[in-house]
């Protein structure tokens, strides 16, 4: 570890968007040697042997406000948790405050107001010049060096699985209905697969950890000139958030931006290119079999372990099955898109019934001389609901024809 501080600058923004009604993103910039949430905007020189702190970004799901609790559960807990874990090695530290936080999730997900709950969380753990980014979804983390741009996080989603699969092109994923379908959350389940990369920071690297709500509307290289033509961090994530509004903003967008610079970190890496010092610990696994305790300490593995476990995977997928037919969970996934294409169809039939009903009814007042203000408005919120199924169903089908053609 280098002589002398390091320079750190971040901000962030966080938008509703132009469709939501509420904010279910959530995010939290931490300094963890004191516990103290530094805000939207945070400049500041820190001791390389002292600096620790916590950046997160995780983006709720959920009926009502739902969404917005498993958001800010799920980030609140991960703090609470690196905080009390504060002695042990970073990445089993992240790992188990991780684990924690998604069981912490999971058990208040069980109230019957919160039920079905979730939240995806990118969080990034800065430990002196070395950074341990973790991922449960698909929000994302990027790394920005030199004017080069890498995504450093692996979407946890169906989609993504097909892709590294070989099974569908990256652009026939971008443009499918089916892309928001996560194969983990936080909170979903007991159990998670914590994926976890690290990398060695070097003088003037950008960080940026955002929700699908910007990735999905502002690309890599976007991200990028915005950096390079603002330099500061504050109005290039406001410059983000805009652009992904204008795009249509029918998510909630957050963005998350630090700046590590100071004589605390190296110039030039001895090997800068962003793939070669980025470290796979951990990675999801759909195919895996669940783990029988929540913490899988690395550190008790040998170097020579550690190698055996990583080298057969690729973009957190083993090698050796890469075909959707061994996924050991096929039947039972293509028997819930089954039940849930028949709930579907019920659902859309009875809208429909409902709504040649009150037509028949609308004509009769009609007839009769008699004028009902509210029925427009009611006809205006079956069509926008009868619209939302269709949408649905077109999904799942989508989905279920993707699973067949390689089944």
């Amino acid at each position: 570890m280098r002589a002398g501080p390091i320079a750190i600058e971040i901000s962030a923004c966080t938008d509703v968007g132009l469709v939501r009604k509420n904010n279910e993103d959530y995010f939290l910039v931490v300094d963890l040697t004191t516990g103290q949430c530094l805000g939207d905007i945070y400049r500041a020189e820190k001791n390389p042997s002292t600096l620790s702190m916590l950046l997160a970004v995780s983006d709720g799901m959920g009926g009502q406000l739902a969404g917005e609790v498993a958001s800010q559960l799920a980030i609140n807990a991960l703090a609470e948790n690196l905080i009390k874990f504060s002695s042990v090695d970073p990445y089993d530290r992240l790992v188990k405050a991780v684990e924690d936080a998604n069981y912490q999730v999971f058990r208040e997900g069980q109230r019957p107001e919160y039920r079905g709950m979730g939240a995806t969380l990118t969080a990034a753990l800065v430990e002196g010049d070395q950074v341990y980014i973790a991922e449960v979804g698909d929000s994302r983390a990027y790394l920005m060096r030199d004017g080069r741009i890498k995504q450093v996080t692996t979407d946890q989603s169906l989609m993504e699985v097909l892709v590294a699969r070989g099974l569908i092109s990256q652009a026939d994923a971008e443009k499918s209905s089916s892309r928001g379908i996560l194969l983990q959350a936080m909170g979903i389940k007991e159990e998670i697969q914590v994926a976890v990369t690290t990398l060695p920071l070097q003088s003037n690297d950008y960080l940026l950890l955002c929700s699908d709500g910007l990735s999905n509307k502002v690309k890599a290289s976007e991200i990028a000139q915005f950096i390079v033509k603002r330099g500061s961090t504050q109005p290039a994530c406001q410059d983000m958030i805009v652009t992904a509004r204008h795009r249509g903003g029918e998510d909630n967008i957050t963005a998350l931006l630090a700046r590590f610079n100071g004589v605390g970190l190296p110039t030039k890496l001895s090997n800068n290119k962003i793939t070669t010092t980025l470290q796979a610990l951990s990675t999801f696994d759909p195919d895996r079999p669940k783990p029988k305790r929540r913490t899988q300490r690395l550190s008790s593995l040998s170097v020579a372990d550690k190698a055996a476990r990583f080298s057969n995977t690729v973009g957190g997928l083993a090698s050796n099955n890469r075909n959707l037919r061994s996924y050991p969970r096929l039947e039972s996934l293509m028997a819930e898109f089954e039940r849930l294409s028949h709930h579907l169809d019920k659902a859309t039939d009875s809208l429909r019934s409902e709504m040649e009903a009150l037509r028949d009814a609308a004509e009769w007042l009609e007839k009769g001389g008699a004028v009902n203000r509210q029925l427009p408005e009611i006809f205006t919120k079956m069509r926008s609901a009868e619209s939302t199924l269709d949408h649905t169903r077109k999904t799942v089908a989508e989905a279920k024809e993707l699973l067949k053609k390689n089944n």
